[in-house]
Parts: structure tokens; C-alpha cells; sequence
């Protein structure tokens, strides 16, 4: 009886929409313009539901805006402000290109309009649908929402060895040479500057560089540029199933001084990209940042290098594939002197199982 009302729910509310699966419903979100999504949202309560999902406001956000983004309390309302922001300004360009101190009354009408939807998304929400389910959208809302500390990882598999038992020569024998990755403890206490720990401090961080602007990675590709304030601010109020996380090969344009709290392992002595003028070296230094559920996908690091991580703040999790496997529901495509890993359309049984896969968990300090 519940199945039939559920049926009876998705029929009513979708139309002709409810032969498609739910994630092809909702990957028809994704293709619609802020207008249209809004339009959308008062077709039916279900629909209301699809068209509130906060990833393809994300989407609409991150598409629509080239400047340093500022996130409002969800991103529905950061990307209707956005719009606002838009409309306003071309507003503006008009009084000013028809010598008009007044706006037109359709001029006025939109923006009054958006202003209503911008205050309206700070706590609007779709109404409940008795009986309707959707695993898919239940799987979204449960990775967005999980607590990641239930989440334990086997026994750390990459070995904890102490920096001052090494020297360049064991390093490279033992880890370097075999390939073998290494969690090294006390090398930043017994290298780096004093106060370091202070400096990487998150809270530190936001006052020392406020208002420089970084680059955060996008869910579906691309960079998004905020200012570090502008990005905390995002961390700590953010419940995105893939958040936004800065990760900037660029950051010592914006933050030169960021370079004086940290130095490369002095058991590391080979890198062959340091030999080419400054104009020809490719990208050595990323500035990493993310709050739970942020990080990378599975890939190749670039032309094939290996390298080096110091983890300020926070935890890590690690998971490692040795370099002749590749994970499972992979294809590897490699193009020139890099290596990307892409996803397959369905998961190959060919591929190596998951015990080949070692994870670890790095802490602050390692």
C-alpha cells in the first residue's frame, strides 16, 4: 500500500518526468538556468523538492559568478544574491547609459522581486511529501550529513617512522627508491620555523590573510575564487556533500609571506623540476584546505612526481593504490607526461580488488 502511494506521489508530482529515474530528474536540474529552476519550484511540491536540492544551487552559484565568492546562509540564497547583485548593477549601467535618475518600473519589479527570494531562501524549504521516497536523494542528504568520526579506518598501513632517524641517504634507500610512502613524525617541529603551530592555525590564518583571494576546487571541475574570510566563513557553516576546498598552486602570489612558515624535509634532496628557469617550472606548492568531506578523487600526481605533505591542522585520510594498480571502477588514460584516472561507466570486475589498497589516517604535525 505505502509502494502504491509513493507512486501515486512521484506520478502526480513529476507528470511525465516520473519515467525517468530520480538522478536523471535530477541531473535535468543541472541544466536549467536560475530562472527556470525557480519556475520549476512552484510546478508541484515535488518538484519544489528536486528544484531545492542544494548541490544545483551550487551549481547555479559557481556558474553565474566570476568574482571572489561570498556564501550567504545556503547556496539558493548565495546564488539568487548573486543574481540580485546582477540585476542591481545592470540597473545602474542603464540609469546611468539614458542620463535616468529613476529606474524603469519593470527595472524595479526585478529586482524588488529578487530581493523577496533572496530574503525568502535563508530558511525556505520544501514541504514534506507523505509517502514519497527517493533513495537517491536520501543517499545525497546522508553524505552530506554522516558523522565521518564513525568512520574508522583499518590499523594505520603506512608505517610512522621518527625524522631524526633518518638521513638523505636512508630515506632514499628505505622510501624513496621502492616507492614506499612514509608518515614522518617530528621533521616540523625539528625544521620549521618557531611558532608554526600558531601561524597554521586556522583562526590565525583568517586574520593574518583576510582579504587575500585564493582558489577553492569545484565538485565538477573548475576553480572558484574567495577570499580566505569569505572561505572560513564557508567551512564552518557549509553541510555540502562535496565541499568546496581550496587547493592553489598560486597561493605565494597572494600570500608571499606564507613561504617563510614552511621548508621543504631536509632528507628530501631531489628535485628535478627546481633545475628549470622559474618561467618553464611547472606547479611544485599547493596550499591545501578543506572542512569534512573535502579532498581529492582518485589520480596520477603530475608527470608521474611524488610528493611531500605537512599537515598543519586537522586529519588526513590517506588511501593508496601501488602504481601498477589501478582502483576499482577506474580506467587510466595517460596523455603526454601526466596521468589522470577517469571513471568507467560501470564498475569492471577486471580491476583489482580493494585489498591492495592501504589507508592511513595522518594527524597534525606529521
Amino acid at each position: 500500500m505505502e509502494k502504491l502511494e509513493g507512486h501515486h506521489v512521484r506520478l502526480t508530482g513529476l507528470g511525465s518526468l516520473a519515467a525517468l529515474p530520480d538522478a536523471l530528474v535530477s541531473c535535468i536540474t543541472f541544466q536549467l538556468d536560475t530562472r527556470l529552476l525557480c519556475r520549476l519550484a512552484c510546478c508541484s511540491k515535488l518538484l519544489r523538492v528536486y528544484a531545492y536540492e542544494s548541490p544545483v544551487w551550487m551549481h547555479q552559484a559557481l556558474s553565474c559568478h566570476d568574482g571572489p565568492l561570498s556564501y550567504k546562509d545556503n547556496w539558493r540564497q548565495t546564488a539568487l544574491h548573486l543574481l540580485l547583485q546582477a540585476a542591481t548593477q545592470a540597473q545602474h549601467a542603464a540609469q546611468q547609459a539614458t542620463m535616468v535618475a529613476v529606474p524603469t518600473a519593470k527595472q524595479q519589479q526585478l529586482v524588488d522581486s529578487l530581493a523577496a527570494a533572496v530574503a525568502a531562501a535563508a530558511s525556505g524549504s520544501p514541504s514534506l511529501l507523505p509517502g514519497f521516497t527517493s533513495e537517491f536523494l536520501y543517499r545525497r542528504w546522508y553524505r552530506s550529513n554522516m558523522r565521518l568520526s564513525t568512520f574508522l579506518p583499518p590499523a594505520d598501513e603506512i608505517p610512522r617512522v621518527d625524522y631524526g632517524s633518518l638521513n638523505p641517504q636512508s630515506y632514499y634507500n628505505r622510501y624513496d627508491l621502492p616507492a614506499q610512502p612514509v608518515i614522518l613524525t617530528g621533521f616540523m617541529s625539528a625544521e620549521w620555523p618557531e611558532g608554526w603551530q600558531q601561524h597554521w592555525q586556522l583562526d590565525q590564518l583568517a586574520e593574518l590573510y583576510c582579504d587575500r583571494v585564493f582558489r577553492a576546487s569545484r565538485p565538477l571541475g573548475g576553480k572558484t575564487k574567495m577570499r580566505f574570510r569569505d572561505y572560513v566563513d564557508y567551512m564552518l557553516r557549509q553541510a555540502d556533500e562535496e565541499p568546496l576546498y581550496i587547493f592553489d598552486e598560486d597561493f605565494a602570489d597572494s600570500a608571499p609571506e606564507m613561504l617563510d612558515w614552511y621548508k621543504a624535509p631536509s632528507v628530501i634532496v631531489q628535485d628535478h623540476t627546481s633545475v628549470l628557469a622559474p618561467s618553464m617550472r611547472p606547479s611544485h606548492r599547493w596550499l591545501v584546505l578543506g572542512p569534512a568531506r573535502s579532498g581529492a578523487s582518485w589520480h596520477v600526481d603530475p608527470a608521474l612526481t611524488s610528493a611531500w605533505n605537512a599537515l598543519t591542522s586537522g586529519l588526513k585520510r590517506w588511501a593508496l593504490y601501488p602504481p601498477h594498480v589501478t582502483p576499482p571502477g577506474l580506467q587510466q588514460q595517460q596523455q603526454r607526461c601526466q596521468q589522470h584516472l577517469a571513471p568507467l561507466s560501470a564498475p569492471s570486475s577486471s580491476h583489482s580488488s580493494s585489498s591492495w589498497c592501504t589507508v592511513s589516517d595522518c594527524w597534525e604535525g606529521e
